[in-house]
């Protein structure tokens, strides 16, 4: 099957596009376009264009508004354990209290084994522009994501995650040539690593270059 000559990435479509909207009125009378029609796809062109820079304005303000939202929940689970970690400490504290609090260690299904044996689980859904990583908190801070892809045998870690779901938005290492993609997580506790890794959850990815 012979390769499609219109670009599947939205950036690489976008410049093929503005050259071949550019270049259609020099050949217009030729192949008997009319002015109509040469309008039509100026305007879809423009329309294009403006919706790919509206898409990239929103995704970087809500980078930037993702970053605001880890430092806030970070700075309050800071505060917040120095706060339980005074309140332990004060002669006046009883295990009774801990638990109105919330800040003794509750049963969990998790850890019928303890801390030593517990082991994160998660699924892997694919979607148009990344890959969604859903997973079970329970009582953990979060997971620590790992990846690899095809034949590599090197883990590279994707670094903390407090919140599900993790998402991973890199384009394929080749642009349209599928690839397998390997994930594994371990949970964090106590600002800890803590337990097992879990099982690795194997994907195909398609994903094309970034848009």
């Amino acid at each position: 099957m012979s390769r499609d000559y219109i670009p599947t990435g939205e950036t690489q479509f976008q410049a093929w596009y503005e050259n071949f909207v550019a270049k259609l009125p020099m050949y217009a009378s030729q192949f008997r376009f009319t002015g109509e029609e040469l309008a039509e796809i100026q305007a879809s062109f423009e329309e294009v264009r403006r919706k790919l820079s509206e898409h990239t304005s929103m995704k970087s303000a809500l980078q930037s508004l993702t970053q605001v939202k880890n430092m806030t929940f970070h700075d309050a689970r800071v505060l917040a354990r120095r706060m339980a970690k005074d309140a332990k400490n004060h002669r006046s504290y009883t295990p009774a209290i801990g638990e109105d609090l919330g800040i003794v260690i509750p049963e969990s299904p998790l850890m019928p084994g303890g801390l030593d044996n517990v082991q994160p689980t998660f699924f892997a859904v694919i979607l148009a522009d990344r890959i969604r990583l859903d997973w079970i908190k329970d009582i953990f801070d979060g997971v620590i994501v790992q990846t690899r892809r095809n034949a590599e045998t090197t883990w590279t870690a994707f670094g903390f995650d407090d919140m599900s779901p993790y998402e991973d938005m890199r384009p394929n290492a080749a642009i349209g040539v599928p690839e397998m993609r390997y994930y594994r997580m371990r949970y964090r506790y106590n600002g800890e690593e803590v337990g097992r890794w879990s099982n690795e959850v194997k994907v195909v990815c398609g994903l094309d270059a970034a848009t």
